[in-house]
């Protein structure tokens, strides 16, 4: 169950769900347009919960007109803070999952 969750939204087209693993392992992102004139957006997620050395992977998953909650893209990274530059035409739906690294012995 997540929590810790935030949300916005421009009032008309455009909206943005996150919340956090109970854990802390885990963020989600929502991000949904289903009829604005944006040419996609940036994301940015700030005081991931894990160490600044911690690892993180990336997947981002898409229902659109040519997706139906595939897997469009996945990176990882390192730190604390991630951001992205999504190119998208609505009408769409992105969920994104962050997870902290599994620690190797």
């Amino acid at each position: 169950m997540p929590n810790n969750i935030a949300y916005g939204s421009d009032h008309r087209a455009f909206g943005v769900l996150a919340g956090r693993a109970e854990d802390g392992s885990a963020v989600s992102v929502l991000v949904s347009d289903m009829h604005s004139a944006y040419r996609g957006f940036e994301l940015r997620v700030a005081s991931l919960p894990w160490r600044a050395a911690d690892g993180f992977t990336v997947e981002a998953y898409v229902v659109d007109r040519n997706h139906q909650l595939e897997k469009v893209w996945q990176t990882a990274g390192r730190g604390r803070t991630f951001q992205h530059r999504e190119t998208r035409h609505a009408p769409y739906v992105m969920w994104g999952v962050l997870r902290r690294a599994k620690e190797t012995p």
